[in-house]
């Protein structure tokens, strides 16, 4: 009888472990455009978020963990794809904010120009405004241009003036 409580605790215990695991995403970028592009995400903790739908600041964002993130530096190795790519461009939880903004910017502005005339003049391709839920919808995927099936969701410029259709 003992030995069936123990087993019972044991049996719970390492369903309880297995239960709490968080849920790793990655989050790809697909560009299907001919030039390159670099993809910023206002995810972070203690950056800019949603609905202040800036750039941020500061090059250099501190982690709750204590790393330091610099954002140039994000924008020119991991967040850049090239024409026609398609790459993991992070890897985390899916303890996301409930919307993400997420910034298309030309390679060749993040090349050519300081990062606060950048932000300033708001010299971007595109921002998106993803809930978590379009972002599931879109299999945690950022496409730029965006595609018809991606109509709804909240972007500036707005979606009429990649596409022209009728409905």
């Amino acid at each position: 009888m003992k030995t069936k409580y123990i087993l019972i605790f044991i049996v719970a215990l390492i369903s309880s472990i297995f239960c709490s695991c968080t849920k790793w995403i990655d989050l790809c970028a697909y560009n299907r455009s001919n030039d390159s592009i670099a993809v910023l995400c206002n995810i972070f903790e203690n950056g800019v978020h949603y609905p202040d739908t800036t750039m941020q600041k500061d090059t250099t964002v501190i982690l709750s963990s204590g790393t330091k993130y610099n954002v140039i530096e994000n924008l020119l190795n991991f967040g850049k794809v090239g024409p026609n790519e398609r790459k993991v461009i992070w890897s985390d939880d899916s303890n996301y904010p409930d919307i993400i903004c997420v910034f298309i910017l030309s390679q060749d502005t993040i090349n050519k120009y300081p990062w606060e005339e950048i932000r300033r003049t708001n010299n971007y391709l595109v921002r998106y405004d993803y809930t978590r839920e379009q972002l599931e919808g879109l299999g945690y995927t950022i496409i730029y241009p965006p595609t018809l099936g991606m109509r709804k969701i909240h972007m500036y410029p707005e979606f009429s003036t990649f596409y022209k259709y009728n409905e």
